[in-house]
């Protein structure tokens, strides 16, 4: 099992998710001592993860990076990683940007989706976790 943002698959996610947590607004006034802390609610937390995946050539990299491009802003999508399902922890993702979309043509590789393949894409991803209830 590979990993995956929506349907989008690749050979690895690098990072680690950020589940929802609890937000918390601390408050302190002159005068008095003390400090107080007031519960915002759950929320979801900005994140970064950079992908990795082999293509079979250098075109079907550039078309997929555009793929990447335009799923930014749309509807919220699962996420898989090191082989865990993310809806198990109650959330899903929003992908809010991708960047450093680096495309490398390679001449031999061994294993990945495509033995032998002719390039590899990596980009960062921005996402926002968003609860499901």
């Amino acid at each position: 099992m590979s990993d995956a943002i929506g349907e989008l698959e690749f050979f690895s996610l690098k990072g680690a998710p950020e589940a929802l947590r609890q937000q918390l607004l601390l408050v302190s006034r002159g005068g008095v001592p003390g400090h107080g802390a007031w519960r915002t609610g759950l929320r979801g937390v900005k994140f970064n993860l950079r992908s990795f995946v082999d293509m079979p050539n250098v075109a079907t990299a550039t078309f997929t990076l555009m793929q990447y491009f335009g799923a930014i802003g749309q509807n919220p999508v699962s996420l898989r990683w090191a082989n865990l399902e993310m809806d198990a922890f109650s959330f899903n993702v929003l992908i809010t940007n991708v960047t450093q979309g680096k495309i490398t043509p390679t001449i031999h590789s061994v294993g990945g989706f495509w033995p032998g393949g002719g390039a590899n894409l990596e980009a960062t991803w921005e996402l926002l976790s968003l609860g499901i209830f």
